[in-house]
């Protein structure tokens, strides 16, 4: 137990300054954004932002988080004698912590700026318009958490891979990103409707969304360990 709480206090700590980053570039880019808008003309301070930058920002940040901090620490861990188990179970706690941060400071600068004007949301256009903010934050926090973990999962497949690997799954992930370029007919036709269908099936159900973001979370996480 102690071995896990001093893990978990070293992850936190190294990943403060990554927390208080994406805090700010979330609130840098809203700013940003308003500023252009206002200097350039606009005069409809609803349209400023582009739709969900704020959560998207929070959301870059989180895949970052744990692409570019997970093998690094793991190899600091196995060096000063902190088994794999020891090691993941104290990733859970912090990547938590991380994702309440980045949940937290989306609401406060959606709610604040709405204040003033209001600022398109990705979760809102998700849902109606009916729905309360401690909604909107657990859909965050839990997509921001699978986000984490999907860093943690990318990160260890490049770390168990050969090179030929490693080209392999970067131009699958290349394709999978610029298919809507490469093929847009089969995208618009297939793939786009069967993407919309899922998230509306999910947006029916007030547990749907949470329960899948926590199951493809659980699976990430035991293919990482794995």
């Amino acid at each position: 137990m102690n071995r896990t709480l001093q893990t978990m206090q070293y992850l936190t700590k190294s990943h403060k300054w990554m927390m208080v980053a994406g805090v700010l570039v979330m609130l840098g880019v809203v700013i940003l954004t308003d500023y252009i808008f206002y200097r350039t003309g606009g005069f409809n301070m609803s349209q400023s932002s582009v739709p969900g930058t704020v959560e998207m920002t929070a959301g870059v940040f989180s895949l970052l988080i744990g692409l570019l901090y997970f093998r690094p620490h793991f190899r600091v861990a196995l060096a000063n004698g902190i088994s794999r188990k020891t090691f993941m179970l104290a990733n859970l706690p912090v990547a938590g912590l991380m994702a309440v941060v980045f949940a937290i400071a989306t609401q406060v600068i959606l709610n604040v700026h709405n204040l003033i004007w209001p600022i398109s949301s990705i979760t809102n256009a998700f849902y109606d318009s009916t729905i309360v903010w401690l909604r909107a934050m657990l859909v965050q926090f839990l997509s921001y958490f699978f986000l984490i973990c999907l860093g943690w999962f990318i990160s260890f497949i490049y770390y168990r891979s050969n090179t030929m690997m490693k080209w392999i799954i970067s131009l699958t992930m290349a394709f999978v990103f610029f298919l809507p370029t490469i093929a847009p007919q089969d995208y618009y036709m297939s793939v786009a409707p069967a993407i919309r269908d899922f998230l509306m099936w999910c947006r029916d159900g007030f547990v749907r969304a949470p329960l899948m973001l926590i199951g493809f979370s659980a699976i990430l996480f035991e293919f990482t360990f794995l």
